[in-house]
């Protein structure tokens, strides 16, 4: 008696046992807070966009702490530069 075995990789693949949804992200500057446009967006890349309206965030920095809620509030500031 002979039993077909199916192969690892011609198996449909199964669904993933838990999904953990991404951690909820404030945005702040200057006393004001923004919303977050995604995930995929990193602290950097959302700090550029901003720069657009708040020039002064083009050479900025920022912090991150996570809040006692579980999310994570991302504070930018502003990097003063040499005058020449």
């Amino acid at each position: 008696m002979t039993t077909a075995q199916t192969g690892f990789f011609n198996s449909p693949a199964p669904e993933p046992l838990n999904t953990i949804p991404p951690k909820k992200r404030i945005f702040s500057y200057d006393n004001q807070y923004f919303e977050d446009p995604g995930p995929q967006y990193s602290p950097e890349e959302v700090m550029r966009l901003l720069a657009r309206t708040y020039p002064a965030l083009e050479n900025g920095s920022w912090t991150s702490r996570t809040l006692a809620d579980g999310s994570e509030e991302i504070t930018f500031v502003k990097v003063a530069g040499e005058k020449r």
